[in-house]
């Protein structure tokens, strides 16, 4: 069982300690830590409770791609998996994002 939420990581706190859930889904980006820390608020906890951690929202939102001077999403990719997740969902705006993904 799983559980997920995208707008307060005290959402999913409350939630986690009120039930046993396998995995979290939560976003995982650099620009978490600048408004909802998801990061340092929930990854410890959910390691505590010995819970997989699903990285979501790697491009953050898709907005990656779009900001200026960044060439590549390699990095946002990279920044989720130095955190201590299970698994990353990453998504991709085009074919170029795709067969970047697939390298």
């Amino acid at each position: 069982m799983s559980v997920s939420s995208v707008e307060d990581p005290s959402i999913l706190r409350s939630c986690i300690e009120l039930a046993d859930f396998d995995t979290v889904l939560m976003p995982v980006n650099p620009a978490e830590p600048q408004y909802l820390n998801f990061i340092d608020d929930l990854i410890p906890f959910a390691r505590q409770k010995d819970m997989g951690i699903i990285a979501m929202k790697v491009y953050i939102r898709g907005m990656a791609s779009r900001i200026p001077g960044v060439g590549t999403v390699e990095p946002f990719y990279r920044f989720a998996l130095s955190h201590p997740v299970t698994t990353a969902i990453i998504g991709c705006d085009t074919i170029a994002q795709l067969e970047e993904n697939v390298r």
